[in-house]
């Protein structure tokens, strides 16, 4: 039990909570469907001592509340920045007294709450937020006083004893006449603190080489996103905040190449149990209804790799090839995924990379690097036991198992192939 005090004169109220934290089952509608009740169970402890006092009746309430950041642009082109909040939820349990007789002794008022399945999780951001709490009122002749505030932090997590959280997700594409990649994680949900198995392949398909990796680079990226809306020039701008932590670095990734061609990255990845900047789950913008979750704020998560490319001295001329800061993604909805889902956003920039007379010659004196980024789903730490990421041979092994829950494979891999066109080559 946790306690929290108040004294007032002549009278004191204890609130008694089994958990401040509660954690919210179910990813997705079918996983809610299925999920036990969540429930906030505690009591109040009200003793009266010393001075009389007359109460008329005690409130319990619990209140959820949300709040987003607007940003408006006026007429002299400023970005005007407002706030609209409103009430998510708000549950009341109501004990009557008798006022015209004194409190005395000591009164134990149970209290139990049940949750809603669909209620957005505890999310605190520049942005905007949703947070709940625990308030205790208690009338004197007529006037309310507020006795106890107490913050409740709701957290989202996969249905116990679910697999969902073992599902891998992949990437893969042609970068037209240019080179082949296949990209992997093993769990496209983590935790924070939890470890898992990245695995990637790029395959140049030109035999003619001017080019190599030269640097590795690993990172987790968090997006926050919240609308502008404006007045005068039409909504649905938006006004986001990135943030990046780097996870791996490969300085020497020449001992990563199987053979002349082929390089390939097999990494044991661990995310650090806390952030340089604030973590929220994935799911506060997880397809829930607007009224709970408006459109407003988004967050997302992703892990994206960096490959630095470097020029090749070839016939006493040295090539290096550009590719434009721009990020491959695969998009993801945690309710289904078909094969007609785009993985690539990419563009062509420059139609015409390639010169007669060559099977692939980029031109001279240009920049490098190459960005891949693949989704994941972040879940909370610390409060839910998952299985066991599987290893890079059983995430892509394709085998079809039986379907039954009893014997589910986890392992299936959804393979998109990319249509999209190669970077460009830009000056």
């Amino acid at each position: 039990m946790i306690p929290y005090y108040k004294m007032l004169s002549g009278l004191s109220a204890e609130l008694q909570l089994d958990e401040d934290v509660i954690l919210l089952q179910g990813l997705n509608k079918r996983e809610r469907n299925d999920a036990p009740l969540s429930l906030i169970r505690g009591s109040l402890k009200v003793m009266a001592k010393g001075r009389k006092r007359y109460i008329d009746k005690i409130l319990i309430r619990f209140i959820g509340r949300s709040s987003d950041v607007i940003y408006k642009k006026s007429l002299n082109a400023r970005y005007l920045r407002s706030q609209e909040s409103k009430t998510i939820v708000q549950d009341v349990y109501e004990y009557g007294f008798n006022s015209n007789e004194p409190l005395k002794g000591s009164y134990s008022l149970p209290l139990l709450f049940v949750l809603d399945a669909d209620l957005p999780e505890s999310i605190i951001t520049g942005f905007g937020n949703r947070t709940y709490c625990i308030e205790v009122i208690m009338e004197f002749e007529g006037l309310p006083k507020l006795m106890i505030r107490k913050p409740i932090h709701l957290m989202r997590g996969p249905l116990v004893g679910s697999h969902i959280t073992s599902e891998c997700i992949q990437a893969l594409g042609d970068w037209r006449e240019y080179m082949h990649y296949d990209l992997s994680i093993s769990m496209k949900y983590i935790s924070l603190g939890d470890r898992f198995n990245l695995n990637f392949q790029l395959r140049p398909l030109f035999n003619d080489r001017t080019s190599e990796i030269d640097q590795i680079k690993i990172f987790f990226i968090q997006k926050i996103q919240c609308e502008k809306r404006s007045e005068f020039i039409g909504d649905g701008d938006t006004h986001e905040l990135n943030e990046k932590h780097l996870l791996k670095l490969i300085n020497d990734p020449k001992e990563l190449i199987k053979d002349s061609n082929l390089y390939n990255v097999e990494l044991s990845i661990k995310l650090p149990k806390s952030m340089p900047f604030n973590i929220h789950p994935h799911i506060s913008n997880n397809h829930l209804d607007d009224y709970l979750n408006p459109k407003s704020l988004k967050i997302t998560h992703y892990i994206q790799m960096i490959l630095k490319v470097k020029s090749i001295e070839k016939n006493s001329i040295t090539y290096s090839n550009s590719i434009k800061d721009k990020s491959l993604s695969l998009s993801h909805d945690t309710e289904h995924q078909t094969s007609t889902t785009p993985i690539s956003d990419q563009r062509l920039l420059d139609s015409s990379p390639f010169t007669s007379g060559h099977v692939f010659a980029p031109r001279p004196i240009l920049k490098s690097d190459i960005y891949l980024r693949i989704p994941i789903y972040l879940l909370p730490s610390g409060k839910i036991n998952q299985p066991s990421p599987p290893t890079y041979e059983e995430a892509t092994n394709n085998s079809k198992s039986s379907k039954s829950k009893n014997n589910f494979n986890p392992l299936r891999l959804p393979r998109i192939k990319d249509t999209s066109y190669p970077p460009a080559y830009v000056i």
